[in-house]
């Protein structure tokens, strides 16, 4: 088969969790014998790409409106099918958390009772800023898809597609129910990792005590402030590995973390395996997510277990191998990261059926099959 991968303008610059499933899934399908070429969506010329059979797209809905619209009309003008990866996450409750925790932190001389007072608001989702009645945030899931202009911009994008590919059945239910694409085919292409990539040797990363790891790129969606704030009330190490995007929320992780924080920055794939030899604890605790490709290259090694939120598509992937926390709470938090600090040493026999998990049902061979599997569907 002929597939033309279709990347957002973006892709190579953000390098995330999109560009290794872009990659990985083009060349996992070649070892299958098909022909892939991959572009970013500036790159598509009429002259050299309608020769395909499928174009498939990743992350659709960070290409400019007009120019998709260009290459999806060209594709059904040429009895081309359209296959997208949305890596989509219903962000109600993370924009909700978000314009809360900006706003709290705007202030930089909490109190402890502020700080208890906030946080017993935030995990009621009930709350009021600045004593002020009408400043009052309450959180609600069910917004109307069509009166609110990002998510009527993303189901516009998602609704251009022959098919969907999820990673999980549980991002298709977002993508049905938070849209409003209930009648939308699709086909669960599950999420997966390279296990040569952690193989390979690297300089062992030698800590000075147990630490607690977190690989995320340093952002609001991956919810740092908070797990700054729980990982300070248990005094544990943490040690952060990812790209810090933006300077003002930099600064406030900087600013409420214990001086046992160390922030890495981005660090190349193959060298993060020393890391997670290393650590005792992988956290994400973010609003959602589709999998974490980080836990799932975490779990891969085997070595430290997994604290993991409960909003997306963890539960899925990690079942009940992992500890799982509510990602508005504190002290849900707090606990998820004590138990799987403390149980280390217990729960090796955990950390091993979930590395058997991965190894082999979460590989690119599968994703590639699965993603073949949906093509066709749509070819018939």
């Amino acid at each position: 088969m002929r597939i033309l991968f279709i990347g957002h303008p973006q892709l190579h610059q953000v390098k995330g969790g999109d560009l290794i499933q872009y990659t990985e899934t083009a060349r996992a399908l070649e070892k299958l014998g098909h022909e892939v070429e991959k572009i970013i969506a500036t790159e598509f010329d009429e002259s050299k790409h309608g020769r395909y059979e499928v174009y498939h797209w990743f992350n659709p809905q960070w290409t400019p409106v007009e120019l998709m619209n260009a290459i999806n009309n060209f594709a059904r003008s040429n009895n081309i099918k359209i296959a997208m990866s949305p890596i989509y996450s219903d962000e109600s409750e993370s924009s909700w958390a978000t314009s809360c925790l900006r706003v709290f932190y705007r202030n930089q001389n909490l109190g402890l009772k502020e700080k208890e007072e906030f946080y017993d608001a935030i995990a009621k989702k009930n709350l009021v800023l600045n004593h002020q009645a009408d400043s009052k945030l309450i959180y609600s899931r069910y917004t109307n898809v069509y009166s609110n202009t990002r998510a009527s911009s993303f189901r516009y994008y998602f609704n251009q597609a022959d098919i969907l590919l999820p990673n999980s059945l549980t991002e298709a239910q977002n993508l049905q129910h938070s849209l409003d694409l209930p009648n939308k085919p699709f086909k669960v292409v599950t999420n997966a990792v390279n296990v040569n990539v952690f193989e390979k040797d690297t300089e062992p990363f030698v800590p000075k005590e147990p630490f607690v790891l977190s690989v995320a790129r340093v952002d609001d969606h991956k919810n740092f402030i908070m797990m700054a704030e729980a990982i300070k009330a248990l005094g544990y190490t943490w040690i952060i590995v990812g790209s810090t995007p933006e300077q003002e929320y930099l600064d406030i992780i900087k600013r409420i973390s214990s001086s046992k924080t160390m922030i890495v920055g981005k660090v190349d794939q193959h060298k993060l395996s020393s890391y997670y030899k290393a650590a005792r604890v992988h956290l994400n605790a973010s609003f959602s997510e589709t999998c974490c490709l980080s836990a799932l290259e975490a779990a891969s090694i085997g070595n430290c277990n997994l604290v993991m939120g409960n909003r997306g598509s963890e539960i899925s992937y990690y079942k009940e191998f992992a500890y799982y926390c509510d990602p508005l709470s504190l002290n849900s938090m707090v606990e998820a990261i004590r138990l799987a600090y403390e149980n280390y040493e217990l729960d090796q026999p955990r950390r091993d059926a979930l590395k058997n998990i991965i190894l082999t049902e979460y590989t690119w061979d599968n994703a590639a099959k699965q993603t073949i599997d949906a093509y066709n569907s749509i070819r018939k």
